[in-house]
């Protein structure tokens, strides 16, 4: 029986630059990296957030993303929003309440991947 997620993948235009961007402003942390490591992939990024992994893959023909979105929860949601939006992180949705009596809110990662936080 199935138990969870195992990761969630993106396709990005330049891992290096994705890495740094869910390192820095996410706190993600690198799990492991592979060059060129099947036909048709420049390189892939695994990265790890608790028990939750992302995986950047960077393709010969980088194409949109559209449709994709993580969601990150957060005990603290205002000051979170603040320092992403400080930081110039492009806001996709603006806060709102969910029926659970938190917020949510999404920005945009730098492929166009949103990135969604609730708390």
């Amino acid at each position: 029986m199935f138990k969870r997620i195992q990761h969630f993948a993106f396709l990005v235009k330049d891992c290096t630059s994705s890495k740094r961007f869910y390192q820095e402003h996410f706190g993600f942390k690198v799990r492991e990296e592979l060059d060129n490591p099947a036909p048709g992939l420049k390189k892939i990024v695994f990265l790890s957030l608790g028990d939750m992994e992302l995986e950047l893959l960077e393709t010969m023909e980088p194409s949109k993303i559209s449709g994709c979105h993580i969601c990150l929860g957060t005990d603290s949601f205002d000051e979170d929003f603040k320092r992403l939006t400080a930081a110039g992180l492009g806001v996709a949705k603006q806060p709102v309440p969910t029926g659970d009596g938190s917020k949510r809110a999404a920005f945009y990662g730098p492929d166009g991947e949103e990135i969604e936080i609730k708390g």
